[in-house]
């Protein structure tokens, strides 16, 4: 796989162990080759699989959003790039692309001339409703869109609908959002301009859609664009970014509404079925529990070894298109 920057991507699969890999700039934004790329974590010796696109199908872009549902149809929305072959202008769009994995088809979505068109925006699939939220970005004349009025598209009926939310944070572009079970979509970092926002950590609750903001001081190392976002169980990873030189781990411990605690370690808890536990010989139980905190151990030490003092990210970035 060649080098990218500003690409999509999306896990999906019954069991989330497949990812799909879309667009990015590899120093030619109008190349139509290596578009799309899967990898299944079962099988990681088989390496990145190329599918083919056909020519004129889907205009490779970056800072656009990719989600998947759960019938193994990943929609494409948004981002910005060189359009056709022979455009010479930075284009942003407002198109919905639809890939279905098992039958390899591609199709569009409702066009809605309402939707604006955008990049660095999020995008999250509610599994109970099979609707995808839209939060912030960055708009065709260069400015954040507003965070009041979300755009949600309905992927059963193929339809757009406006959602009001109360209470709304700061404009951004370039940030991440993961989704708790209890129905909270969380926003993390962003900028405004060219500065990061002021308040990183904000959440919207899906049920009654009003935004709820955190007031807790985050580490001064903590990215704010160009991060990753990753939620298991009541935890959220951060990690990577741009604007600093580290390779520093955030650990947010989630709560309720939008308070969270910062944490230096996640412990994993390995729970044993009490029917299985009793047919186990205990000499048996001792020796795996030995060899399973030994790793464990290690595990943490290596981790924490890793990780290096981060420094505070500068007030100006790096322009994006």
């Amino acid at each position: 796989m060649p080098e990218h920057f500003g690409a999509g991507t999306a896990v999906y699969g019954k069991s989330k162990n497949s990812i799909f890999f879309f667009g990015g700039d590899i120093g030619a934004l109008q190349d139509q080759n290596s578009l799309v790329y899967t990898l299944d974590t079962t099988q990681l010796l088989s390496g990145w699989q190329d599918i083919q696109v056909p020519q004129n199908t889907v205009d490779r872009r970056l800072l656009l959003s990719v989600t998947a549902d759960n019938n193994d149809r990943i929609f494409l929305f948004g981002g910005g790039g060189g359009g056709k072959f022979g455009d010479t202008k930075y284009i942003r769009y407002n198109t919905m692309n639809i890939f279905n994995i098992i039958t390899q088809v591609w199709s569009f979505g409702t066009i809605d001339n309402t939707l604006i068109k955008r990049e660095g925006h999020t995008a999250t699939f509610l599994p109970d409703t099979g609707e995808i939220i839209y939060v912030g970005g960055r708009s065709d004349n260069g400015l954040l869109i507003d965070m009041t009025n979300l755009d949600v598209y309905d992927t059963i009926n193929d339809k757009w609908v406006k959602r009001l939310t109360q209470n709304s944070p700061q404009q951004r572009c370039l940030h991440t959002a993961v989704l708790t079970n209890d129905k909270r979509i969380i926003l993390f970092g962003g900028v405004n301009g060219r500065i990061p926002v002021e308040n990183y950590y904000v959440v919207l609750d899906v049920k009654t859609f009003v935004w709820y903001h955190g007031n807790e001081n985050l580490s001064t190392k903590a990215p704010y664009r160009g991060h990753t976002a990753t939620l298991y169980n009541d935890y959220m990873f951060i990690a990577f970014g741009q604007g600093q030189s580290n390779d520093d781990l955030h650990i947010y411990k989630i709560k309720d509404y939008a308070n969270f605690t910062e944490v230096n370690n996640y412990n994993v808890i390995i729970e044993i079925d009490p029917k299985i536990r009793n047919n186990i010989i205990i000499g048996t139980v001792t020796g795996s529990t030995i060899v399973i905190g030994f790793i464990g151990f290690m595990i943490f030490k290596y981790i924490m070894s890793k990780l290096k003092i981060g420094k505070r990210p500068p007030s100006l970035i790096i322009d994006i298109p």
